[in-house]
């Protein structure tokens, strides 16, 4: 009677053996499969990343291209000027037409380019002269400075710095404020 107990236990092993190999079997399939599936997903991420990319630099290169047009629009603005001046004004109109021819080279300068070309030659420029660079970024956070300053206190009429200030109208309709203002009456102005 052992032998059949045996056996059975023989054959419980065999079988919970051959189900723990198929588990384990099914288990590095599925990892495998998953990891495909991983890969597969990372890289059509990275081709859309890719193609996006590319897009964006069409995009950008067609700006340089209208942004090229405009400044070519600003020559022909300058060179009519340039006519309009020239009655009255020859020098001032051939400066004029200087200009124009410069800013026409620039625009044909610019429509021959890309963007990384454009990158290229901005980070050339900073290599090669940082104190420009430097200047023109002082400007540029100046000029930032002023705009942003003069926009934040411009009050309309009454503001402290000119205006026509806090006044009151006189016995004829005329305003007498703080500053001087407008006043055609007979009363001495504040301020003056």
């Amino acid at each position: 009677m052992d032998e059949p107990r045996d056996t059975r236990a023989q054959q419980a092993s065999n079988i919970l053996n051959s189900a723990a190999e198929m588990a384990s079997n099914s288990a590095a399939k599925m990892s495998d499969a998953a990891q495909a599936a991983g890969q597969k997903a990372k890289d059509t991420a990275s081709a859309l990343a890719g193609q996006a990319g590319e897009h964006v630099k069409g995009v950008l290169n067609d700006q340089v291209n209208v942004g090229a047009d405009l400044v070519g629009h600003v020559a022909d603005s300058v060179r009519a000027a340039a006519d309009t001046l020239e009655p009255n004004s020859p020098q001032l109109a051939s400066m004029a037409r200087l200009a124009a021819s410069g800013i026409d080279g620039f625009s044909d300068r610019l429509r021959d380019r890309t963007v990384e070309d454009l990158y290229q030659e901005a980070s050339d420029f900073a290599r090669r002269q940082p104190a420009a660079v430097f200047g023109m970024a002082a400007l540029a956070g100046f000029f930032f400075f002023r705009v942003v300053k003069a926009d934040g206190r411009s009050s309309g009429y009454g503001a402290s710095d000119g205006g026509y200030g806090e006044g009151y109208r006189g016995p004829q309709g005329g305003y007498a404020g703080a500053q001087g203002g407008y006043a055609p009456t007979d009363e001495r102005r504040h301020g003056v």
